[in-house]
């Protein structure tokens, strides 16, 4: 696989960004529709993303998802077989 690396005024398509991060494109139109990723919409319909932005919003993903997993306590997480109810 050859690498590539990314220059901070380089367009990415929606396609290029998706399968940078491991996700559907699909995934990344949501991101978009949320208003977590921005983007510029052609004339055609088609999006194109700023790589600044893009990296900008990933690192706010990663530590958003990282401080979701660090507040998750065990009493959070339901036992095989027991449930809540069993505590």
């Amino acid at each position: 696989m050859k690498s590539h690396t990314m220059q901070p005024d380089e367009l990415l398509k929606t396609g290029q960004v998706a399968q940078r991060y491991g996700v559907a494109a699909s995934t990344v139109r949501r991101w978009v529709a949320a208003g977590r990723l921005s983007a510029t919409q052609l004339p055609s319909g088609q999006l194109r993303f700023s790589a600044r932005a893009v990296e900008a919003a990933m690192r706010e993903l990663n530590a958003e998802s990282a401080g979701e997993s660090r507040s998750r306590s065990l009493s959070d997480v339901p036992l095989p077989g027991l449930g809540r109810a069993g505590r």
